[in-house]
């Protein structure tokens, strides 16, 4: 009983990452208390590589802190907190096959309800004769608070993990659940407005091809699009790219901040200006009469936004953790859903700062966990 119970409260988790924070914080408290309930000896736990990267991004931040921000005031806590906790969870409780299959779609459900939910309103106060209003109203209609980048992320990842769980099962009527979840997570990627989410979904359906090819050329392909997002992170801080995103969104362009954040990270690249301090370093560079300094925005960019803070040292080590999901993911059995996974955060990471929120926090937390745990269950190998 207490093992059934505790296998229900992590698919309440799964269900909850997308709806407001309070339900996924609530949630994570039921599965923590359950989990002691069902906690199993792993001799071999600390010598995992997941748990070594962890270790020293703990070391990192904690000397970061102390000798160059002098602060101890900052949100990375909550992402090594709940990194070590689904490691815990994962690794020293009972978790059998069949939940690891239901996890994902339970996560699945939360996102597509979600969307139900926050769509309904539109169509209360619309006919079919205004659908191409639907277009970026989200922000306008939608009853649950999520933002509209993270909403599509989340989307994006629910159709592949739904396509993957659909293409290896005999179930009857299954092209019509596939097109179906098509539709959907295209209607409310319109409905959001994300171009980041837009380019998300294609780049899922490139690596569904990329899935049927043979092993190498897969490999090749795979790897080619995953280091896409730094080629890209390094044509848009060309001064050219600023003055063209500037004349395209004006004074609200989030490439603005690439010139003050490059200036930055040239100042102290290696170690950084301090964890904790990156949106006080960055108001302190801005014009005062910006855009960016008026409404104290972070960096937009999650990769400036760790190199401002900790130097290209904590990004190295953030970046240790997809290296380690991908090398399983490509060496050894191709795992499409955990590659998609490792693209969309890596992508988004070039137009958000997604590790500065409780939905991305919990999201990339979860699933970088999971997919770890999931793919060494298949591979036999991590």
């Amino acid at each position: 009983m207490k093992k059934k119970l505790y296998q229900y409260s992590l698919y309440v988790l799964a269900f909850s990452l997308c709806f407001l924070e309070d339900w996924s914080s609530k949630a994570l408290i039921l599965t923590s208390i359950l989990s002691l309930f069902n906690i199993r000896k792993n001799k071999s736990g600390l010598k995992k590589p997941f748990f070594r990267i962890l270790l020293f991004m703990f070391l990192y931040v904690i000397l970061n802190m102390a000798f160059i921000a002098q602060t101890w005031n900052s949100n990375i806590y909550s992402i090594l907190g709940l990194l070590s906790l689904f490691f815990f969870l994962h690794n020293y409780t009972q978790i059998d096959e069949t939940t690891y299959g239901k996890i994902p779609l339970a996560f699945a459900l939360g996102v597509f309800i979600v969307g139900i939910i926050n769509v309904f309103p539109f169509l209360l106060e619309n006919s079919l004769d205004n659908f191409r209003t639907l277009f970026n109203s989200w922000n306008t209609y939608a009853i649950i608070d999520v933002h509209k980048i993270y909403y599509a992320l989340f989307l994006c990842l629910s159709y592949v993990l739904v396509i993957e769980h659909l293409r290896h099962r005999q179930i009857k009527y299954n092209y019509v659940y596939i097109c179906f979840s098509f539709l959907f997570c295209f209607i409310m990627l319109y409905y959001t407005g994300s171009a980041n989410g837009f380019l998300l979904f294609l780049i899922g359906h490139l690596f569904l091809i990329v899935s049927y090819l043979r092993p190498k050329i897969r490999s090749i392909l795979s790897i080619g699009f995953l280091t896409l997002p730094f080629i890209l992170l390094f044509v848009l801080a060309m001064p050219k790219a600023q003055e063209t995103f500037s004349k395209i969104d004006g004074e609200s362009s989030r490439m603005r901040n690439y010139n003050i954040n490059k200036e930055l990270f040239l100042e102290a690249p290696f170690f950084g200006h301090g964890i904790g301090k990156e949106r006080e370093t960055m108001q302190a560079k801005r014009n005062p009469r910006s855009w960016e300094y008026k409404n104290n925005y972070n960096a937009h960019n999650q990769y400036f936004e760790s190199v401002i803070g900790g130097g290209l040292v904590l990004v190295l080590i953030t970046l240790l953790f997809f290296v380690l999901l991908i090398i399983q993911s490509t060496l050894n059995k191709f795992n499409f859903a955990a590659l998609c996974f490792s693209a969309f955060m890596l992508f988004s990471f070039l137009i958000e700062s997604v590790l500065r929120r409780h939905h991305g926090i919990f999201f990339f937390s979860f699933f970088l966990v999971y997919f770890l745990f999931r793919v060494k269950k298949k591979n036999n190998e991590y």
